[in-house]
């Protein structure tokens, strides 16, 4: 069964043709391979265009530009020295794997320093055959005892020609500049340039944001943006039609969708905010990449459409495909008249299908997770559980498949935190989740304080700083299970990923023996090794200040704290992690051994953070199952 439910999912991304005739999917192959395959709409087998082995490639997707021709990008991490570091490369490749070509600027051993990205689409130039507006890094070079030199420094665009690479400049290189904006009709209407210290370059995290007005190439000032201040507005998608840019800003301490005329009144309308959660993002579909909508998540995700026809669509979808109501548009060709559409729910890992406008037929394309067809999955339900008189603590409980709460007795139970802890669970297909209620456990989700998605108030200082609020929301998530008879006490652990996984072994530290066993993937272990990694990389300021100072590096981090664990633990990592180091997994399996408590640990070669590899997802589901049953006899 960990095989089944460990293989990543068969579709990793999909796109519709132009003419509304064929799919492109990213497929997980054998391992940690992954496949680009297109096929017809009409029906027929997939046939391949590319792969790579994951090993360091990965592509993480691929996109139509004509009807034959696909731009895709690959994705690697690797070492220089003795940094670890991410590249991506975007390439074009026709559909039958031929006229393979790097888009980008060309590598050079003269370079002054690395690229590690050649690239991003910012415009898919919709009417204009074979070319695209890309964002392009360009790096200068240096030739000893030669006049021919590359001066061209910093972030530019360029028009390119996806048959040969050749390019049209449209904005020159800006060593300050870090994003560029299009209006989905060819105009780059903004552009952000970061901050830095003079000192030794570290960024600040603050913007300064910049515009065009309608059919002018002056440059003018739009705004400053700094993560940590509560009101700036981010610019995400400008609107060619209403001459604005739509964003999101805070409004009563949560997320919500402005817009901002890009005139010289800018004037600034809300579009939409929700009185309990943040706006998650926006919804862009279509020529030109529009925006047609918002999303955003109580209990389960929703989605508003501005786009009447969208709004009328999803509603009748959700009454054509009443077990699947979770419904996402994710492309479309030229003319519209077919769309490509994901349906899945919390019990359906979800399909992919092409609807066609002037038939009304909704042909499926493909599953999900083809192992898990004929298995029972289980409901995710929403739950909350009290912590204070004013706070209820929101989650998901997830049971065996077919048990009702009221069934639920005596379980074997496992309190799941999320990681981040600037994110939230969402309601929805959890292949984590699913495996452990599919072996009989009880699985609860917590989106404990310090949560993202549900404002300022909150989400606190966050979920470092303001650890014991967080971790005391968790461990009261497992209490909860007790209480309502849920889980079996002496048969309770809990697992997590990422920051999920330094709450697993913090709730250890802070209440030692409310879990019985505890299970860590990829985790934080120690607060101030994390500050210290960081200072090799521009964000150092901002892990630091997000982290902070004080007692809490100290009191916060359960590798200093190893001796209040007092039950098993299994630990898991790949080692070339590029959000948290696999010192911190070494550190903390160190520092148990040295404390005499029982540890396990697994380390996988050449793996990053998500451990994208089927043999190892399946190794660490059927090794944490075993760990479980020794651990929770």
């Amino acid at each position: 069964m960990a095989q089944k439910f460990g293989k990543r999912s068969d579709i990793l991304h999909a796109a519709l043709s132009p003419d509304g005739q064929k799919v492109v999917f990213i497929t997980a192959g054998p391992g940690r391979t992954t496949i680009a395959s297109w096929a017809a709409v009409s029906g027929g087998e997939m046939k391949v265009v590319t792969a790579t082995n994951g090993d360091p490639n990965r592509l993480s997707w691929c996109d139509f530009v004509t009807n034959e021709r696909l731009v895709c990008r690959a994705n690697m991490i690797d070492s220089t020295g003795t940094l670890l570091l991410g590249f991506s490369r975007l390439f074009a490749i026709n559909l039958d794997g031929s006229d393979v070509v790097s888009l980008g600027q060309s590598n050079s051993r003269y370079s002054t320093r690395l690229r590690q990205n050649n690239g991003n689409i910012i415009d898919w130039l919709s009417g204009v055959e074979g070319k695209v507006l890309m964002a392009q890094e360009f790096i200068p070079e240096i030739k000893k005892n030669s006049n021919i030199v590359r001066r061209d420094d910093g972030l530019a665009v360029v028009e390119v020609d996806i048959a040969n690479n050749k390019s049209k400049k449209v904005e020159s290189a800006n060593s300050a500049a870090q994003r560029y904006l299009s209006d989905g009709q060819g105009n780059v209407r903004m552009v952000s340039y970061g901050i830095k210290e003079n000192t030794r370059g570290y960024s600040t995290g603050e913007s300064k944001i910049a515009y065009r007005l309608k059919g002018d190439r002056k440059w003018l000032d739009f705004s400053r943006y700094n993560g940590s201040d509560g009101d700036d507005f981010w610019p995400m998608a400008v609107d060619a039609k209403t001459n604005s840019v739509f964003g999101l800003q805070k409004k009563d301490g949560r997320e919500a969708l402005y817009s901002v005329s890009l005139d010289e009144a800018k004037t600034r309308k809300l579009i939409f905010a929700h009185d309990k959660v943040d706006v998650g993002g926006i919804v862009r579909f279509g020529e030109g990449g529009r925006v047609v909508g918002v999303h955003f998540a109580v209990d389960r995700p929703e989605t508003v459409y501005f786009d009447t026809y969208l709004a009328g669509l999803s509603k009748k979808l959700s009454k054509a495909l009443p077990k699947l109501p979770i419904v996402d548009f994710l492309d479309a060709s030229t003319d519209e008249n077919r769309l490509l559409i994901y349906a899945g729910s919390d019990s359906d890992p979800g399909r992919y299908y092409v609807f066609d406008k002037t038939t009304k037929k909704l042909n499926q394309m493909v599953a999900s997770r083809k192992l898990l067809e004929n298995i029972t999955l289980s409901e995710m339900v929403p739950v909350s559980y009290q912590v204070a008189p004013d706070v209820n603590i929101p989650g998901y409980l997830t049971l065996p498949p077919g048990m009702t709460q009221d069934d639920a007795k005596n379980l074997p139970a496992i309190v799941m935190p999320h990681g981040g802890p600037s994110a939230r669970d969402v309601w929805g297909f959890d292949w984590f989740a699913q495996f452990f209620a599919n072996q009989g456990y009880a699985v609860l989700q917590p989106n404990y304080r310090g949560s993202y998605g549900y404002g300022d108030q909150w989400y606190i200082q966050n979920g470092f700083q303001s650890w014991r609020t967080a971790i005391g929301d968790i461990n009261a998530g497992g209490r909860w299970l007790v209480s309502q008879g849920i889980a079996d006490p002496d048969k309770m652990a809990i697992i997590g990923w990422s920051y999920g996984g330094y709450a697993a072994l913090q709730s250890a530290v802070l209440e030692p023996g409310l879990f019985k066993a505890v299970g860590a993937v990829a985790p934080v272990t120690d607060f101030q090794d994390t500050i210290n990694e960081s200072r090799n990389f521009t964000n150092y300021h901002l892990v630091r200040n997000m982290i902070g100072s004080g007692a809490h590096i100290t009191q916060g981090s359960p590798l200093r704290n190893v001796e209040r664990i007092s039950v098993p633990v299994i630990l898991f990592h790949g080692d070339k992690d590029l959000n948290v180091s696999v010192r911190q997994s070494r550190l903390m399996e160190d520092a148990l051994k040295d404390v005499g408590k029982p540890v396990i640990y697994h380390e996988y070669k050449g793996l990053d953070h998500n451990l994208p590899d089927n043999d190892v997802r399946t190794h660490m589901l059927a090794s944490i199952f075993r760990f479980l049953k020794d651990s929770l006899q």
